[in-house]
Formats: structure tokens, C-alpha cells, sequence
């Protein structure tokens, strides 16, 4: 199964990359639609840092599950092209806490199981 890394709002890709998705949800070349300020006009106040990050990391994985191909109907190996590996780099504005090891994993559950990944 091959891993494919996820690069979000224009994270550097790591050394070595096979297959590679690049989403943006700002800057020169935007393909992830996220409106924190429509969520922040409905609640009267801005985001906290914390759900602005989980919000954009949703947006993120909902994204990459959605364009990453499962091999598609006529896949000549049938159901083995089914599950897919990510491997996600995100920038967050609370690294401390997404990279606690406890959260990390709870994270990385999460996201297996919703995208069956």
C-alpha cells in the first residue's frame, strides 16, 4: 500500500515523496474552501486557536479522503487498492498540544477509522 503525503497550507514535502497532494486553504493557490469567519460571526467572538486548528485539520482530511483514489471501479486488483496510507503534515497554531502523544494517537485513530484509511 502506498503512502501518500498530504502537504497542507504550503507545508514543506519531507526528502523523499512518492505520491504527493498539496491542499491550500489560503494563499496564491486555494483548493480547500474553509470559512472560519462565517463559524466566528454565529458565535459573536473568534475562534480559539485550538478548534481553528481541528476545524483546518477536519477540512484537511475530509479533503485528502475525498481526492485520494481507492483505485477506482475498474481496478485490475480489485479491492487490495482499497485502504490507503497518509501520511499528513499540517501546520498548527498549537504544535504542543496536536503533537502530545496521547492526542496524536487519539488523532490518528480518528482518521483511520472516518476515512477508512
Amino acid at each position: 500500500m502506498a503512502e501518500t503525503v498530504i502537504l497542507c497550507g504550503g507545508a514543506p514535502p519531507p526528502a523523499r515523496v512518492s505520491a504527493r497532494l498539496d491542499l491550500a486553504l489560503g494563499g496564491p493557490n486555494p483548493n480547500v474552501n474553509l470559512s472560519i469567519s462565517d463559524i466566528s460571526r454565529r458565535l459573536v467572538s473568534a475562534l480559539p486557536n485550538v478548534l481553528t486548528d481541528l476545524l483546518e485539520i477536519a477540512s484537511y482530511v475530509f479533503c485528502a479522503d475525498q481526492l485520494v483514489s481507492r483505485g477506482g471501479e475498474t481496478a485490475s486488483r480489485l479491492g487490495m487498492d482499497w485502504r490507503r496510507h497518509f501520511h499528513f503534515i499540517i501546520p498548527v497554531r498549537e504544535p504542543d498540544l496536536w503533537s502530545a502523544t496521547e492526542v496524536k494517537a487519539s488523532l490518528e485513530r480518528l482518521i483511520s477509522v472516518m476515512s477508512d484509511a
